[in-house]
């Protein structure tokens, strides 16, 4: 807390400007952001179970090799749908900063879901192991391994489940030159969740799968 007092805190939050953290002013407006904003939920009760909320954090990624850590858990859900096969859902990856909140369901926005199903622009395809309550689920970044290329994988409680994604430099910045106007794009990690706690895990903590942070 040394840091906190040494710069300017956040007003309402337990964090710095500095800091990788969720970040509690553009995830939707049902996602509720703990102090510290590294834990949030979304609202579950009444009509809400039936809603998504999602988050992307502070600060992205342009460069290097990276990852960030979610632990999940159910909320307290009244009212279910009796017709949703997949109440308690919940998605982790990577977005570009312009990207809507809805991860995996647009251009170079990429997300692996609890139903063992990786998406991107809405198209859903087998991938890896399904995860639940308890499990701990890494994404990866990886700017460095392949020439031109940025590689997204996800792991499950320390088990490496394999490259997700394989996408070109060269489309990502045509992509954002022509929707957006600029010729740099940033990943930011990114979590949608519908009737599920969760936990992420920056760096700040020991990993919560074991005794080592992912990375520096």
């Amino acid at each position: 807390m040394d840091q906190v007092e040494n710069s300017t805190q956040i007003e309402g939050f337990e964090f710095i400007p500095e800091d990788v953290v969720i970040d509690p002013f553009s995830c939707d407006l049902n996602l509720v952001v703990d102090k510290e904003c590294l834990l949030a939920y979304p609202l579950s009760n009444d009509a809400f179970c039936s809603m998504w909320a999602g988050c992307r954090s502070t600060y992205g990624i342009n460069s290097g090799r990276v990852a960030f850590e979610v632990h999940a858990n159910y909320c307290e859900a009244n009212n279910l749908p009796k017709d949703d096969l997949e109440p308690y859902s919940i998605r982790l990856g990577w977005s570009l900063n312009h990207s809507p909140l809805q991860l995996g369901e647009s251009p170079f926005s990429f997300g692996f879901s609890n139903n063992a199903k990786k998406c991107c622009d809405k198209l859903f395809e087998n991938y890896g192991d399904a995860f639940e309550k308890g499990d701990s689920i890494a994404a990866y970044l990886d700017f460095e391994t392949e020439k031109n290329h940025v590689l997204i994988s996800f792991g499950k409680n320390g088990l490496d489940l394999g490259t997700a994604f394989k996408i070109n430099v060269k489309d990502i910045r045509d992509y954002s030159r022509k929707n957006f106007d600029e010729e740099n794009f940033i990943f930011f990690p990114h979590v949608l969740s519908k009737n599920v706690v969760f936990e992420m895990n920056f760096g700040q903590r020991v990993s919560l799968i074991g005794d080592e942070p992912f990375a520096p």
